[in-house]
């Protein structure tokens, strides 16, 4: 099995995510959680999983690769921001 790959960093601007992957993933909500696979949680394939925390979101293949889709939405950016 794949290691777990760091797919999105804590981010106090984003306001929800989408994750929808082609094969069943796991999924880690913390770097103590991604340290081994037994302790990451296991997703469906084609089921969308909503995550509304700002929080590190970790992802692992059940197979060598697979294909994982993002759908981020943010808070308005600030005076200032780019």
């Amino acid at each position: 099995m794949p290691n777990p790959f760091h797919l999105l960093r804590p981010n106090p601007r984003r306001a929800s995510c989408l994750l929808i992957a082609e094969d069943a993933i796991y999924v880690a909500l913390s770097t103590a959680a991604a340290a081994d696979v037994s302790t990451m949680a296991k997703w469906p394939a084609g089921v969308p999983l909503p995550i509304t925390a700002t929080v590190d979101v970790w992802v692992a293949a059940q197979t060598a690769t697979t294909v994982v889709s993002i759908v981020a939405e943010h808070w308005a950016a600030g005076e200032g921001d780019e």
